[in-house]
């Protein structure tokens, strides 16, 4: 299993986010936004942990990979 981090979870963060609930060997851990609100949001639809900086997501040891949806 590989465990998936988001940094940009707004729009184009959860059509990926969205995504990878059709791969069996994927899944999200955590994602990341600035707004505390707007993360926890993300988190709450998507699953997984969200964070408010991107440095704190990348220490997370879930984490395999990471996806980089931000503008």
């Amino acid at each position: 299993m590989i465990g998936v981090g988001i940094i940009g979870a707004g729009h184009f963060g959860a059509v990926h986010a969205r995504a990878m609930t059709e791969v069996d060997e994927v899944r999200l851990v955590a994602s990341c936004r600035e707004n505390a609100d707007a993360a926890a949001a993300f988190a709450a639809e998507h699953g997984g942990k969200s964070y408010g900086d991107w440095r704190a997501l990348l220490d997370d040891p879930m984490i395999d990979a990471v996806l980089i949806a931000t503008p």
